[in-house]
């Protein structure tokens, strides 16, 4: 029986004395301190807006493209005309359209590019319609069609675009 009891003040020795090194082991153990991790910039700032895929248009309407038709010193001159009408999420943008790549077909393609200058300040956010005109000379009578591009969206696509004299 003494061995009985000697065996089992080992084994209560043992289990004691391995919980304790896994205390020691878990005391020696650093936890992260939280407050001194990095941030993404992302995660604290506005989202920044990107031209190239960031379109505010919410609506488009009444688009037009024709090709006027000038007669000077008896040769004829060609000036592409694009109209139409975009809703913007609030009064003041600065919008344009600006000659992008014409295809390769016969009669050819003209895309145009939207680009809008948000207004700064303080605005009303007011859905305010805005006209947006073009006008550019060129070598092309007709064209097969002429797309208007926001971002990465198609806003409108006109197409047998003819002259008008």
């Amino acid at each position: 029986m003494a061995c009985w009891k000697t065996s089992g003040a080992i084994l209560i020795l043992a289990v004691v004395a391995a919980c304790s090194a896994r205390e020691t082991e878990s005391a020696n153990v650093q936890t992260p301190d939280l407050t001194k991790v990095p941030v993404a910039s992302s995660a604290t700032s506005e989202p920044v807006a990107n031209p190239e895929t960031d379109c505010p248009v919410i609506d488009s309407r009444n688009w037009h493209a024709w090709v006027d038709v000038r007669h000077e010193d008896g040769e004829k001159s060609y000036v592409l005309k694009v109209a139409g009408q975009v809703d913007l999420p609030k009064p003041g943008y600065t919008v344009s359209l600006k000659t992008g790549p014409t295809d390769r077909m016969m009669p050819p393609g003209q895309r145009l590019i939207m680009e809008l200058v948000e207004p700064e300040g303080m605005v009303a956010q007011v859905i305010t319609p805005t006209d947006v005109m073009y006008s550019d000379a060129t070598s092309f009578p007709v064209f097969s069609r002429v797309i208007v591009g926001c971002g990465e969206k198609v806003i409108a696509e006109m197409v047998d675009v003819t002259p008008m004299e």
